[in-house]
């Protein structure tokens, strides 16, 4: 779909006529980019499996800018698109539909005062992170759910669950940076490829998506405390669990050595045709384990 922009609305047009008017707003799929200029199509041959982060790059003729935003909720699953900015018309390629169905919001509800390419392009934007404050807040809430499981050792096979949120929070902070620094370049592409009034819209995306990227290094410094803490606490049973190996094995030496003392069966060994013999190494075998366990309580090994 392609628009015009008014000065205060947007008028669906043929893309016949899209690049007669002085500006627009448009939409591609990869199937319709042959109705684009030669050096517009040129500049635009990629596919979505290259587009790996978000980038912004000035050329004599026009903006390029690249977006991989990661779906929230889905992990592993990410929106990709890129748009271009030449002769104050705005394109997107977009395979998804989620610039079209922006748009068609724009249609039903009209942005209140003057309105540009510029102004569409960071509208845009920042209808991208619009919700990501929320989703964050879930996010930390989460990590603060791990933690308190952590503790209370609730659960045993924490680790891959702290790890999946440490990667995550990790792919959030670089993706907040790119558009940090996305937002400061399309500020000063004003003046020549935007008008000179966007750039106060521009910089305050630019300065929404550096809060986000600060609330997300404190999630990743959170996220690696949490995971320090397991690690800690599984050291501690690990700890416990030797602590228990090495009493039992105290305990049990010396019944070893009895045992392996009169395994031996000398002919001239006393004990053996003595009629107490047997129960007096049971007794003695229980003295020694009773002896062992009041050491261990009085030192406090157990």
């Amino acid at each position: 779909m392609f628009y015009t922009i008014g000065t205060q609305e947007l008028t669906p047009v043929p893309g016949t006529q899209w690049l007669a008017g002085g500006g627009g707003v448009g939409t591609c799929t990869t199937d319709e980019w042959e109705e684009l200029p030669a050096w517009l199509r040129r500049a635009a041959q990629h596919q979505s499996g290259a587009i790996h982060f978000c980038k912004l790059e000035r050329y004599p003729r026009y903006l390029m800018g690249t977006l991989h935003v990661p779906a929230k909720r889905q992990p592993g699953q990410h929106l990709v698109l890129a748009f271009y900015m030449f002769d104050g018309h705005l394109l997107f390629w977009d395979d998804s539909g989620t610039v079209e169905n922006f748009l068609q919001r724009q249609l039903a509800q009209p942005l209140r005062g003057r309105l540009s390419a510029g102004r569409v392009l960071c509208e845009f934007l920042l209808w991208l992170v619009d919700e990501d404050l929320t989703y964050l807040e879930e996010q930390e809430s989460r990590i603060e759910d791990l933690e308190e499981a952590v503790l209370a050792g609730e659960r045993k096979q924490l680790g891959a669950e702290i790890l999946a949120v440490k990667k995550e929070t990790s792919h959030l902070y670089r993706y907040y940076s790119h558009l940090t620094d996305m937002g400061q370049r399309l500020q000063e592409s004003c003046g020549s490829f935007f008008e000179t009034e966007d750039s106060t819209i521009f910089g305050l995306f630019a300065d929404r998506a550096a809060r986000l990227q600060s609330e997300t290094q404190v999630q990743r410094e959170y996220a690696a405390q949490v995971q320090e803490l397991y690690q800690a606490q599984i050291g501690i049973r690990q700890n416990d669990i030797m602590k228990v190996l090495t009493i039992v094995t105290t305990i049990f030496l010396p019944l070893t050595l009895i045992a392996g003392w009169y395994g031996m069966n000398f002919l001239h060994m006393p004990e053996l045709s003595w009629t107490y013999g047997y129960p007096a190494v049971i007794f003695v075998s229980i003295l020694v384990v009773a002896g062992c366990i009041c050491l261990f309580k009085s030192r406090k090994f157990w």
